[in-house]
């Protein structure tokens, strides 16, 4: 994170979040609680049929880490959607990178970017390789209902 770099001595113009540019910036903010950021959460929370939290967001990245997510009462469902999160996480942080390494009209294309779709396809090559003998992943009830190829 950016604050860590300035506290070893590194040059950094700001330390304000990247995506939104209104806040300061640790791995709790960047990761969940930035509005644009909140916006891929929402879609996935909705995408797992979840309600979404109660004052969003409520978890932390660190719940997301671990795994602390409303039981779906099927351990496969949580197994595959724990992982959907973690790519999430994953797809969230590469978002980040793209927008620092990007350069003059790149970075409004890079901060405008829904990467919604992405963490989908990712989510569906990784349950396609994990979990490809015992489960038919059909691409169109994933994107609709993934909690669907369960059933």
């Amino acid at each position: 994170m950016r604050p860590n770099l300035t506290a070893r001595g590194v040059d950094i113009p700001s330390l304000t979040c990247l995506f939104c540019e209104s806040d300061f910036e640790d791995i709790g903010y960047v990761m969940v609680k930035c509005l644009k950021v909140s916006v891929v959460w929402r879609k996935v929370w909705s995408w797992w049929n979840l309600p979404p939290p109660t004052s969003f967001p409520s978890f932390s990245s660190i719940d997301v880490a671990k795994g602390n997510f409303p039981d779906r009462g099927c351990p496969s469902i949580e197994k595959v959607m724990n992982g959907d999160f973690q790519i999430s996480l994953w797809a969230i942080w590469s978002w980040k990178n793209r927008i620092i390494h990007a350069t003059g009209t790149d970075i409004e294309s890079a901060k405008n970017e829904d990467i919604f779709p992405r963490i989908q396809r990712i989510a569906k090559l990784w349950i396609s390789a994990r979990i490809c003998s015992k489960l038919k992943t059909d691409w169109v009830c994933w994107i609709a209902m993934p909690w669907e190829l369960f059933s």
